[in-house]
């Protein structure tokens, strides 16, 4: 009787060791499904906080650029106002404009455009007569004289790219009688703008409407004055005037974008490299899921050589 049922066994063993190797397994893929569930949601989480981080950097990069022009803006409407009728010509203009230049170290230039468009005096010597009829600001000063932000330019007198900040002067009948002109060199300003709080790794540019570069935290001088490529379709609005992307920056370099539209029409861009966002949630996931498959691994092992034969 013992010998008959040897075979039954024998045959039996097999057939139990693949059923317990397939509970196992059956066990085992809806865990290993949820590891990767978990992992796919925490990466969503990452990748949304760096969206908010992003626009938190930018918002507050903003608010430091509207400060800074807010507190220029206060500085040349005071010089501007210290000149009197004899201030717009000899020695006395050349003071103004010198106080002026030394004061602000941010400044590549400073001068006075006479009522006539001519170049009255200029703390960085000119090379001979020069006329602002031509410069794009001009008509608009002359027709309405308050406080302007020009467009970046390559600079006539000194070569560099600047940012013209123009307040208007008036004579003793309140009538337009020129303009105090400051030069704000880029790279002194991209130097600014990348001090404001932010980590060393983000990236910050401020560019016009027409995507020209004023100002960059890296790279400044073989950036500004540049056009920042196509948008990358990314582009999500979140509220108007505020959006988040992702894209790569000028060098390649992939990184999730905060952005803020401000006055002039200018676009603040805050980018935070993935790697920094997306390395811990992707390492973290990788290494539960390795240890999910390993302990899957052992258990379809253990439940394989439970049986003798």
């Amino acid at each position: 009787m013992n010998d008959s049922s040897a075979p039954e066994n024998t045959r039996r063993t097999p057939s139990l060791k693949r059923e317990l190797v397939l509970l196992v397994t059956a066990l085992a893929v809806p865990l290993v499904a949820l590891q990767a569930w978990w992992g796919y949601h925490d990466y969503e989480l990452a990748r949304e906080s760096a969206e908010t981080d992003a626009l938190a950097f930018a918002d507050a990069t903003a608010l430091g650029v509207l400060q800074f022009f807010a507190q220029t803006e206060e500085m040349m409407t005071a010089t501007a106002d210290q000149f009197g009728p004899e201030g717009f010509t000899g020695e006395n203009c050349t003071k103004h404009v010198e106080t002026m230049a030394g004061l602000f170290p941010f400044l590549r230039n400073a001068l006075v455009v006479g009522p006539d468009g001519l170049v009255v005096c200029s703390h960085v010597e000119t090379p001979g007569q020069i006329s602002a009829v031509e410069w794009r600001w001009w008509d608009e000063v002359r027709t309405d004289p308050v406080f302007t932000i020009g467009e970046p330019l390559e600079a006539d007198i000194t070569g560099v790219w600047i940012l013209p900040v123009i307040a208007p002067l008036t004579d003793e009948a309140g009538a337009f009688a020129g303009a105090l002109v400051g030069a704000i060199e880029l790279v002194r300003l991209s130097r600014y703008f990348g001090t404001l709080n932010l980590p060393e790794e983000h990236l910050v540019t401020v560019a016009t409407a027409d995507r020209v570069v004023i100002a960059r935290s890296h790279d400044a001088e073989s950036r500004v004055g540049s056009s920042l490529p196509e948008l990358t379709g990314s582009d999500r609005e979140v509220r108007p005037g505020r959006w988040v992307a992702t894209g790569p920056d000028l060098s390649g370099g992939p990184r999730t974008w905060g952005q803020v539209a401000v006055p002039p029409g200018w676009i603040i861009y805050v980018g935070v490299p993935d790697e920094g966002v997306y390395g811990p949630a992707l390492q973290e996931a990788l290494g539960h899921l390795a240890l999910t498959l390993l302990v899957v691994f052992l258990a379809v092992l253990l439940a394989g050589h439970s049986y003798r034969d």
